[in-house]
């Protein structure tokens, strides 16, 4: 299936892949699932570094090439796409080891006994047991996703940011639906949404205005003024940033095509080292 290393500008599978270059490196034992993903990835604004089609790993495997790519500075998240694995002993300890530098999103095909037949013919692996599968990554601490589409948006959002530390979760928004939403995935996944430190409420009022017509809590509504981007991605996440102990911050947020939108100062802020 070959490989591509868009660094460098080498383009060597045999299928054509428009995208650029990115910090997101595909492993893919599919040559039609695995191009997929790379355009769902650009379709949400981010490239490549990487592409790697396993094929049936009859010499290298995953973790072969996530052991080569390991300190690679250009790859800051994995995406894979498995039908099965050779030796997931293997692959187990060398993925819980790299998710503590950098996130491996996993999107697992094979989820029912008569698939099993079809993967054995394609690569030559057995789709195995899917709670097996399911806690494996779980215990590795890899991010799966069931559907392409979930994987590049999973892909995406984990590259931006550096891994979490803990599982305390502030949310910032400037209409207030869409956390609401996110907040019924995301406490049944084992994320909190602390209180914030009364400090920290007074300086995102200083920056909003104290006639704000909600009330500030986490997640916190921006309200009207969150739509400016100087107030969204340089003014409030900054003091919730610093609540100590330190939480990641989430964004939540709608566009329309007739009005503007912030995301990219919101990007600029999140490539900012760290203490800037």
């Amino acid at each position: 299936m070959g490989s591509s290393n868009l660094g460098l500008g080498l383009h060597g599978i045999f299928r054509h892949l428009e995208t650029f270059p990115g910090p997101t490196a595909i492993f893919t034992q599919s040559g039609g699932v695995g191009p997929t993903m790379g355009y769902a990835l650009r379709s949400l604004g981010t490239g490549l570094s990487y592409f790697i089609g396993v094929g049936n790993a009859s010499v290298v495997d995953v973790p072969d090439y996530l052991e080569i790519l390991e300190e690679d500075p250009t790859v800051r998240c994995f995406t894979l796409f498995l039908e099965g694995l050779q030796n997931p002993r293997l692959f187990f300890e060398t993925a819980r080891r790299v998710c503590i530098r950098k996130p491996i999103v996993a999107y697992k095909a094979g989820k029912h006994e008569e698939v099993s037949k079809a993967t054995q013919t394609h690569t030559g692996n057995l789709a195995g047991d899917t709670r097996l599968y399911r806690a494996m990554m779980k215990q590795a601490g890899i991010c799966e996703a069931d559907s392409i589409r979930k994987a590049a948006a999973a892909s995406k959002a984990l590259g931006m940011l550096p891994v979490p530390r803990g599982d305390r979760l502030c949310a910032l928004t400037f209409t207030a639906g869409p956390p609401i939403v996110a907040m019924d995935k995301l406490l049944p996944a084992g994320w909190q949404f602390p209180d914030l430190s009364p400090d920290t409420l007074r300086k995102v009022r200083s920056i909003i205005g104290e006639a704000t017509p909600v009330r500030l809590r986490n997640p916190v509504d921006l309200t009207g003024p969150g739509f400016l981007p100087q107030t969204y991605a340089f003014g409030s996440s900054r003091p919730c940033s610093r609540t100590p102990p330190s939480m990641p911050i989430s964004s939540f947020g709608t566009t329309t095509p007739s009005s503007g939108s912030p995301w990219w100062k919101w990007n600029r802020f999140c490539a900012r080292p760290r203490g800037r």
